[in-house]
């Protein structure tokens, strides 16, 4: 018997905050023409200790208290603590630059992160780039 199976990933986009201080995330959404129009989020997020695990119950859904959704303008501020990971999105089978579909449907459109030694702010596909590669199932934008 053959037994045929498919590599199936998805990879995940995070923003750690690798300082001892609290950090500030706001990311815009793009619009997504067949999908809802409204935004659809619950911010999750990790210790540094789970970071690396794809074990998704170490991940923590955020109280409301801790972020902010503002539908009109599709942005998502969160508050992210000290060594802490915040989830900002996953895309299935990513590679990268290589394939222009992931340049293309990559779905965030901003990221800033404001924390006790300035600010860092991408936009376009810079927003896409500022996250490096750890693993073919994780890309990080650190904050330091």
């Amino acid at each position: 018997a053959i037994t045929l199976t498919s590599c199936s990933y998805s990879t995940d986009f995070v923003v750690f905050n690798d300082t001892d201080n609290q950090i500030e995330v706001v990311y815009r959404v793009k619009p997504s023409p067949p999908g809802p129009p409204s935004l659809e989020i619950e911010p999750m997020v990790v210790s540094a200790a789970n970071l690396e695990m794809r074990d998704i119950s170490k991940w923590t859904k955020l109280p409301p208290d801790r972020f902010r959704i503002d539908q009109v303008n599709r942005t998502v501020t969160v508050r992210v603590s000290a060594r802490e990971g915040l989830w900002i999105t996953s895309m299935h089978h990513y590679i990268g630059d290589e394939d222009p579909n992931d340049v293309k449907n990559f779905p965030i459109r901003e990221v800033s992160v404001t924390g006790a030694d300035g600010e860092m702010r991408f936009t376009g596909d810079k927003a896409r780039k500022a996250f490096e590669r750890k693993s073919r199932v994780l890309y990080v934008l650190s904050y330091k």
